[in-house]
């Protein structure tokens, strides 16, 4: 099928908005208009991508912080995957298998947390893996979030990625192919 990135995002954004304003944290959308950013993939399963990623964002994220929830629309690979932050630990989680010429839709969710030293970014995706020092507390979980994201990348044939600046926060970025009629129509950038 077909997914709108941006309204999925708006979607999750507005169900976990209850638990994030809980936390007294906000949201920083930064998203393309509607139909700009569509990729090709299972709904439900994109769904779940998102709001994997924007849960663990609020969790990290401390009272009074912001998620920043942005979407990049016909990007390359190369452009897709890129680091934002030079000074950051970074890792590329999953990189795909892509066809020349192909244009990508990133989704990049950036939290303020206590951010992950850079011998953590290898295991992120293992399941049941949580970083030493941040399992307790309000910030429990099973560990099975970016293993799940992860898993579903790769059945979408999109990429996965991470950069942290320990002390300032982590951004976990996705990327998946876009649909070809919207590429076709020049939809996008």
């Amino acid at each position: 099928g077909r997914v709108d990135l941006a309204m999925a995002a708006v979607d999750v954004i507005d169900a976990l908005a209850p638990q994030a304003r809980d936390k007294g944290v906000g949201f920083d959308p930064v998203l393309p208009p509607r139909g700009a950013a569509v990729v090709e993939g299972d709904r439900d399963q994109i769904i779940q991508v998102i709001q994997n990623l924007i849960d663990n964002a609020i969790k990290y994220t401390p009272r009074d912080g912001v998620v920043r929830v942005e979407i990049f629309p016909g990007l390359t690979v190369d452009s897709a995957a890129a680091a934002r932050d030079p000074a950051a630990a970074r890792m590329s989680l999953l990189t795909p298998d892509h066809a020349a010429g192909e244009r990508y839709a990133t989704l990049r969710v950036s939290d303020r947390g206590p951010g992950l030293a850079r011998e953590h970014l290898p295991r992120l995706t293992e399941r049941f893996y949580r970083v030493e020092g941040q399992k307790s507390g309000d910030r429990s979980g099973t560990g099975l979030g970016l293993a799940i994201v992860k898993h579903i990348m790769n059945r979408h044939r999109g990429g996965l990625t991470v950069e942290s600046v320990q002390g300032e926060g982590a951004t976990f970025g996705v990327y998946l192919p876009m649909a070809k009629v919207v590429a076709e129509k020049g939809l996008v950038a």
